[in-house]
Order: C-alpha cells, then sequence, then structure tokens
C-alpha cells in the first residue's frame, strides 16, 4: 500500500492516480507529514497611556492639498505677471500686478506717441524686467507662505487671514 504525495491518503500498489484528490499518485512508501501549526500566543497589553512616537504625528493640515511654489513662478514668468500671486489665493495681489503691467505699457504707448522716438521704449525695458524679476519672487514666496499657514494653522488661508 502507497500514499498519495499531495493529500497523504492510501492509494493501491500502482495506481496512476489518487481516488481522493485525482492528484498524480507520485508513489512512495511514507505517508505524507502533517506540518506542525504553531500554538496561538495573544498579543501582550499595555496598560499604560498610549502615546504615538513623534515620527509619526500627523501633521497639522496634512489632508489638505498644498500649492508647488516653482508653478507659482512658472506662472508668473511665462504667463502673466500677477497669475502666480493668484495661484497663490493672492487675487487683489495678482491683478495689482497685472495693472502695474498695463498701466507701464499705456505710458510707454503715450511717450512713443508724444515724443515720435520709439527708441524710449528701451529706457523702460529695464523696469519692466525688475518688475517681471520681482513679480516672479513675490509669486515664490505667496505659495511658500500659503502652505507655511497650512501647516501652521491646519487649514487653508481666507481672504479675512493675514498671511
Amino acid at each position: 500500500m502507497s500514499y498519495c504525495n499531495n493529500c497523504g491518503s492510501k492509494i493501491p500498489d500502482g495506481t496512476k492516480f489518487c481516488s481522493n484528490c485525482g492528484a498524480d499518485s507520485g508513489v512512495t512508501d511514507q505517508p505524507a507529514q502533517a506540518q506542525p501549526q504553531q500554538a496561538y500566543t495573544a498579543p501582550q497589553q499595555y496598560s499604560g497611556p498610549y502615546q504615538q512616537p513623534a515620527h509619526v504625528q500627523p501633521i497639522k493640515g496634512a489632508h489638505l492639498a498644498r500649492k508647488t511654489p516653482i508653478l507659482g513662478l512658472i506662472l508668473s514668468w511665462f504667463v502673466l505677471m500677477g497669475s502666480g500671486q493668484m495661484y497663490a489665493g493672492k487675487v487683489g495681489r495678482g491683478f495689482a500686478f497685472m495693472g502695474g503691467l498695463m498701466a507701464t505699457g499705456v505710458i510707454m504707448g503715450i511717450l512713443i506717441f508724444v515724443t515720435f522716438d520709439p527708441f524710449i521704449a528701451l529706457y523702460a525695458l529695464p523696469v519692466i524686467f525688475g518688475i517681471q524679476i520681482w513679480c516672479v519672487v513675490d509669486a515664490y514666496k505667496q505659495v511658500q507662505n500659503y502652505n507655511r499657514f497650512i501647516d501652521t494653522h491646519g487649514r487653508a488661508p481666507t481672504s479675512g487671514d493675514n498671511w
């Protein structure tokens, strides 16, 4: 008499398949050994107060979406001056930068029309470039301030908050 390698049941000699599980008999002379089971041990109970480790403490406002400072920078440089400030939630500040850009353009147009000197625009270009750099840096910092406000207050800033 032999034993099945798959289920361990007895199979007659010369039988190709096990009558219990249908597996190829792979005839052996020893029954399959059952794996010893581990004894269950209950988890230890901790009687002291529960305190989460410092590195696992939830961050205040972690569920809120943060904004990317680089995106604010890119918006102000490549899209339109002031759009980075609007992205950061400072809509009025963004419109102020846009208004400054438009006012500079109108003043340049008036000066060119009055003086008939198209090269006067060359004098204004460093001023415009300086305002552009100021706008880009300000947009980057405003997005950082937005994220810092979320970290400290646990909520997104509103128009009534001084941030």
